[in-house]
């Protein structure tokens, strides 16, 4: 898979998200945002900007993304390393390259393509990747050997990730579940995370990722409720997908798609992209008359969303 959708914790970083049922006690608001022509660019921006994490994988083994999706690469890349064997049962431990442990233990029966494995990281570094991850993922799902094609329900206990070379640090409680597929990829978290650096609490509620790959580009949605602790929730909805031209590079901004992020009393962001240009058109009390419409270059937005 050429690339698979990697935004979780920019989106996290501005707005986030949450229920009780996988916020393991997020206290925030849980009220909508009422979004304005002064506030309603910011949220957008914000709400998508990369921040340094929202890298795309250019294969399911390339732990390029920093993001909360990374443990379902790490989940794909386990799986990907095992043998052809009738059943696999197998615990390993490898040394960080700059420190630390992680240790994997995996169970996977090649008859029926049962798979689950329990990943604990401590103070595991990756001078490569430039990150250092502490805590628990643990997995369970299916895998084919053959066609790679996994299904797979995750748990994150204390899941830390911190950039050693950025402002970077966040720690994971809850739940995913995902289905990868040659061309296709889709992924759903419901999970508290704390910004370690901002000490902030946020949480996403059924958020939903998706992408789909073609020979020359691919189609990413993403839709679904992020809650903030001052500021309460947004609903993401993808009205149409974001398409990525590979011509373009792989950290491509997108030529076309639209995405509303919706607020109090039906007040909302339309994002629409269209070549390299942007428009965010904001419509304070959701009468479907915008109060206000900009055009631009989609790089004067200073944010990656997808893309960078």
């Amino acid at each position: 898979m050429k690339k698979l959708l990697v935004l979780l914790l920019p989106i996290a970083l501005i707005i986030g998200c949450g229920d009780d049922s996988s916020s393991g006690g997020y206290s925030g608001l849980k009220t909508p945002t009422k979004i304005t022509t002064e506030n309603g660019k910011a949220i957008a921006t914000s709400a998508l900007t990369s921040a340094g994490a929202g890298n795309t994988a250019n294969s399911a083994d390339e732990l390029d993304s920093s993001t909360l999706s990374k443990p379902f690469f790490k989940a794909r890349a386990k799986a990907s390393s095992i043998s052809a064997r009738e059943v696999v049962s197998n615990t390993e431990t490898i040394d960080g390259s700059c420190g630390g442990t992680e240790t994997t233990t995996i169970n996977y029966d090649t008859d029926t393509g049962k798979l689950s494995s329990v990943i604990v990281d401590d103070n595991y570094c990756d001078s490569e990747l430039n990150e250092t991850t502490n805590g628990k993922i643990t997995m369970n799902g299916t895998y084919n050997l053959e066609t790679e094609a996994m299904s797979m329900s995750m748990s994150f206990t204390n899941f830390n990730y911190k950039s050693n070379t950025e402002a970077e640090s966040f720690t994971i409680n809850g739940s995913g579940s995902g289905d990868f597929n040659n061309d296709t990829a889709s992924f759903t978290i419901n999970a508290t995370i704390n910004d370690n650096i901002l000490n902030k609490e946020f949480l996403l509620e059924n958020f939903v990722f998706s992408s789909q790959e073609f020979a020359s580009y691919s189609l990413e949605k993403l839709d679904g409720r992020i809650y903030q602790t001052e500021t309460g929730y947004v609903d993401f909805v993808t009205v149409a997908p974001f398409k990525i031209d590979y011509s373009n590079g792989v950290d491509s901004i997108p030529s076309e798609g639209s995405v509303t992020i919706t607020g109090a009393g039906g007040s909302q962001v339309l994002l629409t992209a269209n070549g390299d240009q942007y428009t965010l058109t904001i419509d304070e009390d959701g009468d479907g008359t915008p109060e206000s419409t900009e055009s631009g270059d989609w790089t004067s937005l200073e944010m990656g969303f997808l893309f960078e």
